[in-house]
């Protein structure tokens, strides 16, 4: 495999991180993030074993336990730049296939993959395929951790949900209130709209309805939609819950047994500069919202129903002694949450 700091080696090119937009969202929450990562990988590690991150990512970093002993690898050349300026471990700059054919070749097996917001980048049949040449790598129990911190991958999810629909046209769908809620779409018969959106032109309808909602407005094309979703009983897809069963599926297909679930993470820290206008004592990013980003009272029933929802809850030492400290002193809690597809081999 190629380590980036041969990669550093060549002619430099002008280099943009893509995930620049995440990136600007996470970095309110970044020390949760870290923290929920490291909690979740580190459950699963086993002793002396190596670890393989599969398309390391920017926006997050490893404890210091876990980096040691993981093989950071990323199939970008750009990516490989801007990693190797963000940590001080080497980044081997290959894809799945690359891993596959060394580790096959070697007959070594690797307990434990993990990828974050990478699988959902992939085709469906890329994905299976993948997933086909890691079970060749692991032996029985051992495991894949698919994480998601952000929206699965727009063009590609709504593309694939789009062939399964072809004579239907798809729109955002967003709640009429500024709730919580999973990002989501609805499935409408193509004899009820007037055009229906190409795929460039529904991602930027995504980003002007999200723009909308996200300041407090609800346009009249949501007003419109939820008409007809009631008269019609129109079939709405959550994203998160579409992609985490297409992967499930192509898990199983693949000799894996698969369990999802979500865990979050607090940390508590200071405001970063020029946010001084967050009152609310919790600041929380949950993998896909409306909003992305709230600041919560923690007693406020919406956060704590949408939680419940995932099968979360904040910590129970959250109490008024605790609260009282963190006042004390000036700071705030900060919490991420991260969407977890569990594959185990079987």
């Amino acid at each position: 495999m190629e380590c980036a700091a041969f990669v550093n080696g060549k002619e430099d090119t002008v280099t943009k991180d893509k995930w620049s937009p995440v990136n600007s969202f996470r970095s309110f929450v970044s020390s949760a993030l870290n923290k929920g990562l490291s909690e979740i990988i580190s459950k699963h590690a086993k002793n002396d074993h190596p670890i393989v991150e599969i398309g390391s990512g920017i926006g997050y970093v490893l404890s210091e336990s876990l980096s040691p002993k993981t093989i950071r690898t990323q199939p970008s050349h750009a990516e490989c730049q801007l990693l190797s300026k963000s940590i001080s471990e080497p980044i081997y700059k290959t894809d799945i296939e690359g891993i596959y054919n060394c580790l096959l070749e070697s007959g070594k097996k690797i307990p434990l993959f993990f990828a974050v917001d990478v699988f959902d980048t992939l085709s469906p049949s890329l994905r299976k395929g993948s997933f086909l040449q890691i079970s060749q790598l692991q032996n029985t129990d051992d495991r894949i951790l698919i994480m998601l911190d952000t929206n699965p991958c727009l063009d590609v999810t709504i593309e694939h949900l789009g062939s399964l629909y072809p004579e239907h046209a798809i729109f955002p769908y967003y709640p009429l209130t500024n709730d919580p809620a999973k990002f989501s779409v609805i499935i409408v018969p193509i004899e009820y709209v007037q055009h229906k959106p190409s795929q460039s032109e529904l991602l930027e309808m995504i980003n002007q309805e999200s723009m909308a909602i996200m300041s407090g407005r609800v346009s009249q094309m949501q007003y419109g939609l939820h008409q007809l979703q009631k008269k019609f009983d129109l079939k709405v897809v959550n994203l998160e819950d579409f992609f985490s069963e297409q992967v499930k599926s192509e898990l199983v297909q693949a000799g894996y047994k698969a369990d999802v679930y979500y865990h979050s993470s607090f940390t508590t820290g200071d405001l970063p500069k020029g946010l001084q206008e967050i009152k609310q004592d919790l600041v929380y990013k949950p993998v896909t919202d409306t909003a992305t980003v709230r600041q919560w009272c923690l007693t406020d029933e919406k956060l704590l129903s949408s939680l419940n929802k995932k099968g979360l809850s904040l910590p129970k030492h959250f109490n008024e002694d605790f609260l009282h400290s963190i006042r004390a002193q000036g700071q705030k809690i900060f919490g991420a949450e991260i969407l977890v597809i569990e594959a185990t081999k079987t």
